[in-house]
């Protein structure tokens, strides 16, 4: 098994976007459509790659308070440590530009919806706790609570 994380070229976003279309428990159409294909854009990206084939990626806004985006892994992928890895990676690059701190938002626990009760399980594991909640207002107009992780960076 040769598996490696490498900087996402946009001869990947299509790849990214199938494995986000494969998740519609966390991404739904609009996040699909519209929000991840501007933020594979704007923000940088790192793929998790096995043999040739992407298995999971991060993207991540490298900016003042830097902020995971996204972050998918194939269902046949999962609980394998590849979520883990691209973190951890993220962790290292913003550590090497001198940030001290990586956020992430996501569904608050006000929210009862499983898939994201693992998502918060996943960012607690790795360290991350909750610091506040913001107010979001989806594509649809529905408020959503919205929680703020916060890891401190060393």
């Amino acid at each position: 098994m040769t598996h490696k994380i490498r900087k996402a070229t946009i001869s990947d976003h299509e790849i990214i976007l199938n494995i986000a279309k494969s998740l519609p428990e966390w991404f739904d159409e609009h996040a699909q459509n519209f929000e991840i294909p501007e933020d594979l854009i704007n923000y940088q990206s790192l793929v998790y790659e096995d043999n040739g084939q992407i298995l999971g990626f991060v993207n991540f806004a490298q900016e003042n308070a830097p902020e995971i985006k996204w972050i998918g892994v194939v269902k046949n992928a999962r609980r394998q440590g590849i979520g883990t890895k691209l973190v951890k990676d993220v962790e290292e690059i913003l550590l090497h530009f001198g940030f001290k701190e990586l956020r992430v938002k996501t569904l608050s626990e006000n929210e009862d919806y499983e898939p994201y009760q693992s998502t918060r399980s996943f960012y607690h594991k790795l360290g991350f706790q909750e610091i506040g909640t913001e107010y979001i207002t989806s594509f649809d107009g529905e408020k959503l609570p919205m929680s703020v992780l916060k890891k401190d960076l060393s």
